[in-house]
């Protein structure tokens, strides 16, 4: 896994958590 990948995964993740 890239950490780029990574990274993006956990701000999307991030984002949806917020808007929840």
């Amino acid at each position: 896994m890239s950490r780029m990948s990574f990274l993006m995964a956990s701000y999307e993740r991030r984002s949806t958590c917020s808007h929840l």
